[in-house]
C-alpha cells in the first residue's frame, strides 16, 4: 500500500505540473480507484452483450479459453502492479479484458446449458400429453394458460420434443386441474414468434432461455390422466393456487387480479384496461415485484420482530435482537421471493436486501453502490441473458441512480430528519417519494422508449398519490393476510388490501386519462440507448470531476435521436401486411384485418402507438386497383403488388416493389424488390427511403441457436 501511495503521489505531482500526459492519466485513474470495483459488472455485462450481438455462434473453445489466457496474464501482472504506473495500467487492462471475455464465456456456457428442442413449423391439431408445471388464470372469460413439461407430442420423436410448451385453454370449467396433474389435450402448436421488426424484442431468444419450445391453444378441455405427484416446485405452485383461491373469496374480481400479482407473482388475471392505465400513469412498477415490495416486507418484518423481542427486557439486554430481527426478515423475504417467482427485479431486490441485512448483522453500512454491483454480478453470472432484457436494464438503472444519489446526500437527509417533528417528517417522506420518482423516471426513460416506445408524463403525480397508499395500506394488509391465512382469519386483511388496490386503480385511471398523460415516440436506435446508458453509468459510478465524462455520451445520444428516423416502409414475414409512413407521420397499411398484433407493434415502432392505421387505398397520393397500389414518396416510386399478374408492369414503373407473391419477372427493372421469398427467408423487412437502407430481421439477428426461420 505504501508503494501504491508513492505512485499516486508521483502521478498527482507530475499531473499538477502539466509535464507528463501519462502521469495525468494515471492520476485520473487513481482518483477513481475506490470506484473501480463498481465497473466489474459493467464490463461483464458488456461482454455478455457482445456475445448476443454476434450474428453467428462463436466456437466454444474460443469463448472458454480467452478468459483463461487473460487470467494467466493477470496472474503474472498482479504482483508487479505496484512497481510503476505502467504495470498498474496493464493490470487494469488485463482485468478489463478478463471481465469482457468472461462475459462472453458465461453467456456461451448458459446457451449450451439450456439448449432444448424448439418447434420449427406450426403443427396441429395434435395430441399432447404432459404434466402441468404451472397454471395461470387469465383475465375474466379468457380461460387459463398451462405450462406443460414431461411431454409426449404426436408426430414428434422424443429427442425432438420440446422441454416446455405453453397452451392456452379457453374451454371451461377447469376447476379440476391442479399443478402436477398429467393431462391429455388436443392442441395447435406454433414455434416462438420472430421479432416484429428489425431490432424489436426477440421473443424467440426469451423462449429459448426459458426452454419453451412451442406455444399454442387447445381445441377442447384437457383430460386428466394422472393426478399430481409430490415435489417442492409443485407444492409451491399448489400453494400459489391456494392463495389465489383465498383471494377470490374476499376481493372482487377486478382488484383480485392485482392482489394475485402482489401475493403470488401471477399477473395474467389483471384486466387489460387496468394494465394499460398502470403503464400510462407510471404505476406499473407497483405490480411488478421489485425493490419497493421486498424492502417494505423486510422492513415491516424487521421492525415487528425487533419490537416484539424488545417487549422482553431481559432477553433484549442479553441478546443482539437487531441481528435476530435481520435474520428473520431475510428468511421471510427469501420465502416471499420463492412464492412470487424469481424474476430479475425480484432476485436483484432480494440479493440487495439480503446484503443490507447481512451488513446490519455485521454492523456495517447497509446500502452502497458495492451492494448494487455485487447483486448485478450474481445475476449476470447466473442468468446472463437478462442483460439484454428490459427488466434487468430498467431495474438496475433505477436502483443505481437512487443509491448513488442517496449515498451522496445521506448526511443531509439524516440531519434534516433529526431536527424535524412528525409533521415535517411526513413532508420529508413525500419529498423522498418525489425525488425517488424523478430519479427513477430519468434512469428508466431511455429504456422505456427503446423497448416500449412509451413514457408516462405524469408519473410523479401518480406515484405521489399511490406510493403512500401502497406503503401504509396495501403491503401491510398483504403481509397480515399471509400471517393469518394458515388460521383461516385472512378475510379482514384481504378486504383492506382490496380497498387499497381499488384506490390505486382509481388513481391510475385518473392520471392515465389526463390530457397528454403518455408520450409515444418512435423506437430509438440501439446506438442512442447505448450512449444514454454509458452517460448514466459514468454519472452514477464515477466521482468528482470524472462525472463530467457523462456529458459526452449523453450529447452523442441526443444527436443520434435527433438525426435518426423510423423506417418509411415495412413488410411482414408473411408478405400479407405492408405499411408506409408518409412525411406527415400518418401510417397507412395494406390491410387492417390481418396480423393485428404485428400491426399494433408497427404503430409503436413508428411512433403512432395507440392510433388506428389508415388503409393504404385511402392515401391521397395512392393510385390503386385490385392488383397493386402505386405511391410516390420522397422521390421514390413504390409499388405494393397484390397479384402476380401485375409484377411485370410494376417492375417497369417502380423503384421499389413490395410483393406478397414471388416476383418471377426476369429481369425486374425495379432497383429494390422484396417478395414472398425474401420475407420467407429473412422475415420482416424495413426500408428507409432517404438513406436507401434496407434491414431485415434475419440479417439483423443472423443464425443463432434461438433463431428460427425458413432458411435455417
Amino acid at each position: 500500500m505504501a508503494r501504491e501511495g508513492e505512485i499516486q503521489h508521483y502521478a498527482g505531482v507530475r499531473a499538477s505540473q502539466g509535464t507528463d500526459g501519462k502521469a495525468r492519466l494515471l492520476a485520473a485513474v487513481f482518483a477513481q480507484k475506490e470506484r473501480l470495483f463498481l465497473f466489474s459488472p459493467v464490463l461483464l455485462g458488456v461482454g455478455i452483450s457482445l456475445y448476443f450481438s454476434l450474428r453467428t455462434e462463436p466456437p466454444s473453445w474460443l469463448c472458454l479459453s480467452a478468459p483463461l489466457l487473460l487470467a494467466a496474464l493477470l496472474f503474472g501482472l498482479w504482483p508487479r502492479r505496484l512497481q510503476n504506473g505502467v504495470f498498474y495500467m496493464l493490470a487494469l487492462m488485463a482485468i478489463s479484458g478478463f471481465l469482457l471475455s468472461a462475459g462472453v464465456a458465461v453467456a456461451k456456457a448458459r446457451t449450451m446449458l439450456v439448449s432444448a428442442p424448439i418447434l420449427e413449423k406450426p403443427m396441429g391439431p395434435v395430441d399432447v400429453v404432459g404434466r402441468i408445471a404451472a397454471l395461470e388464470t387469465l383475465e375474466a372469460g379468457e380461460g387459463v394458460r398451462l405450462l406443460l413439461r414431461d411431454l409426449a407430442v404426436e408426430d414428434i420423436a422424443p429427442a425432438d420434443t420440446p422441454h416446455t410448451i405453453r397452451i392456452k385453454v379457453r374451454r371451461m370449467p377447469l376447476e379440476g386441474l391442479r399443478p402436477g396433474d398429467r393431462i391429455s389435450v388436443l392442441a395447435e402448436l406454433n414455434p416462438p414468434s420472430a421479432p416484429v421488426a428489425p431490432g424489436a424484442y426477440d421473443f424467440q431468444r426469451m423462449a429459448y432461455f426459458r426452454q419453451m419450445g412451442a406455444f399454442g391453444f387447445s381445441y377442447r378441455e384437457p383430460v386428466v390422466i394422472g393426478r399430481a405427484a409430490a415435489g417442492a416446485s409443485l407444492w409451491l405452485e399448489s400453494l400459489r393456487q391456494h392463495i389465489i383461491g383465498r383471494i377470490a373469496r374476499v376481493i372482487p374480481l377486478r382488484e383480485a387480479g392485482i392482489a394475485n400479482a402482489l401475493m403470488t407473482g401471477e399477473r395474467t388475471a389483471i384486466a387489460a384496461a387496468d394494465m394499460d392505465d398502470m403503464r400510462n400513469s407510471g404505476l406499473v412498477h407497483i405490480i411488478s415485484i421489485s425493490g419497493l415490495h421486498i424492502s417494505m416486507i423486510a422492513g415491516v418484518i424487521f421492525f415487528t420482530l425487533r419490537l416484539a423481542m424488545a417487549c422482553f427486557p431481559t432477553f433484549a439486554v442479553y441478546h443482539p435482537i437487531k441481528k435476530y430481527a435481520a435474520i428473520g426478515a431475510l428468511l421471510f423475504t427469501v420465502l416471499y421471493t420463492g412464492l412470487v417467482g424469481a424474476t430479475v427485479p425480484t432476485v436483484r431486490s432480494v440479493i440487495m436486501t439480503g446484503l443490507v441485512l447481512l451488513a446490519v448483522m455485521l454492523d456495517r453500512i447497509p446500502v452502497s453502490l458495492r451492494v448494487v454491483a455485487i447483486a448485478a454480478l450474481i445475476i449476470l453470472a447466473t442468468v446472463p441473458e437478462a442483460v439484454v432484457g428490459p427488466s434487468f436494464q430498467m431495474s438496475f438503472a433505477a436502483v443505481m441512480g437512487l443509491v448513488a444519489f442517496y449515498e451522496a446526500t445521506r448526511d443531509q437527509w439524516v440531519a434534516v430528519y433529526r431536527r424535524c417533528g412528525w409533521f415535517r417528517r411526513g413532508l420529508i417522506y413525500l419529498a423522498g417519494i418525489c425525488v425517488t420518482t424523478v430519479i427513477a423516471s430519468i434512469a428508466t426513460a431511455p429504456f422505456s422508449i427503446y423497448h416500449f416506445q412509451q413514457f408516462a408524463n405524469y408519473g410523479l403525480l401518480a406515484n405521489l398519490l399511490a406510493v403512500p397508499l401502497t406503503s401504509f395500506v396495501i403491503m401491510p394488509a398483504m403481509l397480515l393476510g399471509y400471517l393469518l391465512m394458515p388460521l383461516g382469519w385472512e378475510a379482514p386483511a384481504l378486504w383492506a388490501m382490496g380497498q387499497g388496490i381499488s384506490g390505486m386503480i382509481g388513481i391510475s385511471h385518473f392520471v392515465a386519462n389526463l390530457p397528454h398523460a403518455v408520450s409515444m415516440p418512435y423506437a430509438w436506435p440501439l446506438s442512442a440507448l447505448l450512449c444514454f446508458s454509458a452517460g448514466w453509468i459514468f454519472l452514477c459510478l464515477l466521482q468528482g470531476w470524472g462525472r463530467l465524462l457523462s456529458v459526452v455520451p449523453v450529447i452523442a445520444g441526443i444527436i443520434t435521436v435527433l438525426i435518426a428516423s423510423p423506417p418509411d416502409l415495412l413488410i411482414s414475414a408473411s408478405g400479407k401486411l405492408m405499411a408506409v409512413k408518409d412525411p406527415e407521420g400518418k401510417v397507412y397499411m395494406s390491410t387492417v384485418k390481418a396480423e393485428k398484433f404485428v400491426a399494433e407493434s408497427w404503430m409503436r415502432v413508428l411512433g403512432r402507438g395507440g392510433e388506428i392505421p389508415e388503409i393504404l387505398l385511402s392515401h391521397p397520393a395512392a393510385a390503386c386497383d385490385e392488383w397493386a397500389c402505386r405511391l410516390t414518396l420522397k422521390d421514390k416510386k413504390i409499388s405494393f403488388a397484390f397479384h402476380s399478374a401485375a409484377h411485370g408492369e410494376e417492375c417497369r414503373w417502380a423503384d421499389i416493389v413490395l410483393a406478397d407473391d414471388p416476383v418471377r419477372v426476369r429481369p425486374c427493372m425495379a432497383k429494390t424488390t422484396i417478395d414472398r421469398f425474401d420475407v420467407w427467408k429473412n422475415g420482416v423487412h424495413a426500408i428507409w427511403l432517404n438513406e436507401e437502407t434496407i434491414q431485415s430481421v434475419g440479417e439483423r439477428r443472423g443464425h443463432r441457436p434461438w433463431t428460427i426461420s425458413n432458411s435455417r
